[in-house]
């Protein structure tokens, strides 16, 4: 299943200085834009329901597209029910 994943956050690692590190998220088509140098970097990509995928990467010259398909997450969380309870209210008159 190849549907675009909005809103996944990815984080590009340099792989000779792990100091140097940015991050985006994928846009309405699930698409992540990164400006870099032609080097390694580990990718990391992340969104709820989905299973972290991380992978490395080797950058060429030139290069300007790579495609990642992350797998969907078997414990996704389930949906959630918010309960609460309605204070009692007391009015009295001046």
């Amino acid at each position: 299943n190849k549907q675009p994943i909005i809103g996944a956050t990815v984080k590009l690692i340099n792989r000779s200085d792990s100091t140097k590190v940015l991050y985006n998220t994928a846009d309405t088509a699930g698409v992540v834009k990164f400006s870099v140098l032609p080097t390694q970097y580990i990718i990391r990509a992340s969104s709820i329901g989905f299973k972290t995928l991380e992978k490395g990467i080797n950058v060429k010259p030139n290069q300007v597209y790579f495609e990642f398909i992350m797998s969907a997450d078997a414990n996704a969380l389930a949906g959630v029910t918010v309960v609460a309870t309605k204070p009692l209210m007391k009015q009295e008159d001046d």
